[in-house]
């Protein structure tokens, strides 16, 4: 089956159909993603439910482990862990799935993919990492989820190539950025979102005006890969000296990884600039408090970082990329210089097998060594701290329709 062949796949991809799925053996890595999905949209809604059927599913199976039932095996153990209840509970329920998955079907990556994270969640990070490459290797990237790649084809215990030296090469674009909207005033703190010129055309106006209506005080940056023509329509008429817009041309006009992980690619750069610290987010969020008057609370801390509540077995996923929060301090410099020089040498460009989700990877691994080296590190999820939100799914339609 092809990329090209979608319609012959769509009428099995719902959940009464998965015990047919499992038996395709010819999807591809773009077609086995919407595995994923399926059953994704399935436990966000009932995770127990969605445990119970892909269990039933699984333990009815006897065909040949093909590319979906990897997908279910590792979607079976993600459901079992979002399920309500104690985390000693649903850790518990989380090993019993890996007991029933070894009697099943052996070590198959998705077994070595949760020993990797019961190691990390030991403090064995190096054995971990060597889990995930196992699971790597033994799985191929074809077969891989593209949210836990780069787990397994990037992360290791040696941080030395990009935390203790200086990288001299680029990323696909330019060493510089240019300020296509310099700042004319500085506050306390600010705003610092990112994107390509098509989102920040959907975006960047609903995001600033919320910002404004919520808070007058703080600067509001954008930074702006591959500029469009109709972006300079976006602030006519406005005129605030505490907004400001930097822009930079890319090669690549769909690597939508690399427009997620620029803010973070760039922030040393629009802080050097800048002179502020930085409360980084995203273009499609939306402003929840004053940021200026959370300055104080900040104050104390070299770095925030919004962790997911499932990081815990989900090693991978790490910090959520919004909500992060780096000070002006030394050390929040050294920090916003690694996350450029982390992106330097392990982003690779144009390769969504390799780097999606590439921003939150790099954030864990930036934030573990923030800790290690004994940075005043904390979560953003705290309420005082949480200063956007996402926006409601009917807003975003409403603007992407808009445009």
């Amino acid at each position: 089956m092809s990329e090209d062949d979608d319609q012959r796949l769509k009428p099995y991809l719902k959940m009464e159909r998965l015990p047919e799925l499992l038996t395709l053996d010819t999807l591809t890595w773009f077609q086995l993603d919407k595995v994923n999905f399926l059953v994704m949209s399935n436990t966000l809604k009932d995770p127990d439910g969605t445990a119970d059927r892909l269990h039933e599913v699984l333990e009815l199976h006897d065909g040949k482990v093909t590319g979906a039932v990897h997908r279910v095996a590792i979607e079976l153990v993600d459901a079992r862990w979002r399920t309500p209840g104690q985390m000693n509970d649903k850790a518990r329920a989380v090993r019993r799935e890996l007991d029933f998955l070894r009697q099943k079907f052996g070590r198959i990556p998705a077994v070595l993919l949760y020993e990797g994270a019961l190691a990390h969640r030991n403090q064995d990070r190096e054995a971990a990492f060597a889990l995930f490459r196992q699971a790597a290797e033994e799985m191929g990237d074809h077969l891989l989820p593209r949210m836990y790649v780069g787990a397994y084809s990037l992360r290791t215990v040696d941080d030395s190539d990009w935390a203790d030296v200086t990288p001299s090469r680029i990323i696909g674009s330019t060493p510089d950025i240019d300020w296509r909207r310099p700042p004319e005033k500085r506050s306390n703190i600010c705003l610092y979102l990112a994107g390509d010129g098509n989102y920040f055309d959907t975006f960047a106006r609903a995001l600033y005006d919320d910002a404004r209506r919520i808070d007058d005080a703080c600067n509001v940056h954008f930074h702006v890969v591959n500029w469009n023509d109709t972006s300079d329509s976006q602030f006519d008429g406005v005129d605030d000296p505490l907004l400001s817009i930097s822009v930079e041309d890319y090669r690549y006009r769909r690597d939508h990884t690399y427009f997620a992980l620029a803010r973070f690619y760039r922030a040393a750069k629009v802080m050097e600039r800048l002179d502020l610290p930085l409360y980084i987010s995203d273009l499609d969020n939306v402003v929840s408090a004053p940021l200026s008057k959370a300055v104080a609370d900040l104050a104390d801390y070299d770095a925030c970082f919004g962790n997911q509540s499932n990081q815990a077995w989900f090693p991978w996923w790490g910090p959520t990329a919004w909500n992060t929060y780096v000070n002006t301090t030394p050390n929040g410099r050294q920090l916003a210089t690694w996350m450029h020089d982390y992106s330097v040498v392990r982003f690779t460009p144009n390769d969504g097998r390799k780097s999606w989700w590439f921003d939150q990877l790099m954030l864990n691994e930036v934030e573990h060594r923030a800790k290690t080296d004994g940075m005043a590190v904390t979560s953003s999820r705290q309420p005082h701290l949480t200063l956007t939100r996402g926006r409601p799914h009917a807003e975003i339609a409403h603007l992407k329709a808009k445009r």
